[in-house]
């Protein structure tokens, strides 16, 4: 995730600092190859060739958001009255087989010792108090169904390359009553500064102590 959406130092600059601190390391490196609008096949791509690959060939820790831009066409459908449980079911379905497949290029480009964290989201799409006004009614339940659904694909293909899935549905929603708009941007999707200190802290947690 490239954290542009924020002007704020991004989570994966915090959670290397903090990392590097609890566990003595006399120095970090951080690498974000997140960029704006990256989908899953394009990730997949994009750890083709270059200087990508010389990156996590050299991590110690890779930390890996994605699959909520592949979801946004269903957006689309529910505005149209068109997008029920099947749907939702299926636009999730559909994130399997290609972030297996991301996720397996970055298990074999990444040393062995290196510890792989895959995130999970707070929302795929926008929330809180933005999405209220932007959709109205019945959108921030369905936006929570596709979000749910998005988030055990997530983490099934995480398990399935020995990767740690870390949860950042609940720090941002509690058990689905908690109202995250504080730790979102002006857009309503991406987090604010305070939504990446708690992303950094979540991910601190999910690393054991003297995880390489």
């Amino acid at each position: 995730m490239s954290g542009t959406a924020c002007d704020c130092q991004p989570f994966i600059v915090r959670y290397a600092a903090a990392l590097a601190s609890r566990d003595h390391a006399s120095s970090e490196r951080v690498v974000n190859l997140g960029h704006s609008g990256l989908t899953v096949p394009g990730l997949t791509s994009q750890l083709g060739t270059g200087a990508d690959q010389d990156a996590l060939r050299a991590a110690s820790v890779v930390v890996v958001t994605i699959g909520a831009n592949d979801l946004v066409p269903l957006v689309d459908r529910w505005r149209d009255d068109a997008c029920d449980d099947a749907c939702v079911r299926d636009g999730a379905a559909g994130l399997a087989d290609p972030l297996a497949v991301a996720l397996r290029r970055v298990r074999t480009l990444a040393p062995d010792t290196a510890r792989v964290l895959v995130t999970t989201y707070w929302n795929v799409f926008e929330d809180g108090d933005v999405a209220d006004g932007d959709y109205g009614a019945g959108f921030a339940q369905w936006s929570d169904d596709v979000t749910a659904a998005a988030n055990t694909r997530i983490c099934d293909a995480a398990q399935g390359i020995g990767a740690t899935c870390v949860d950042l549905y609940r720090p941002f929603n509690g058990d689905g009553g908690k109202d995250p708009t504080p730790l979102l941007a002006d857009d309503g999707d991406h987090p604010n500064s305070a939504g990446h200190a708690l992303i950094a802290r979540t991910l601190l947690e999910a690393t054991p102590a003297g995880a390489p």
